[in-house]
């Protein structure tokens, strides 16, 4: 069976069994990959701290908040200098 010449054309374009399974980019050495391990922990515990301290700020300030409301003023006005105290919050 003879191929036609739009046949040749589009098995010209195929990559050959060569081609397919050679990787596209090169390989990275392993002290790379190990750095890229250790960059990608530490910004993630990083984040998870950021996230952690955020979330202490905003559970402190709705406590305050909450003071401010239902408790007397003197010992609301209490929870609010420890607030200012803890957070570095000046009034």
């Amino acid at each position: 069976m003879a191929l036609s010449e739009q046949q040749k054309h589009l098995l010209n374009r195929l990559p050959n069994r060569y081609e397919a399974r050679r990787e596209t980019e090169p390989k990275e050495p392993a002290a790379i990959e190990r750095a890229r391990k250790l960059i990608e922990y530490y910004t993630s515990k990083t984040e998870k701290e950021r996230e952690d301290r955020e979330r202490k700020f905003h559970k402190a300030l709705n406590g305050v908040r909450e003071a401010i409301y239902f408790l007397p003023a003197d010992k609301a006005l209490v929870k609010v200098k420890e607030f200012e105290a803890e957070y570095g919050i000046k009034s």
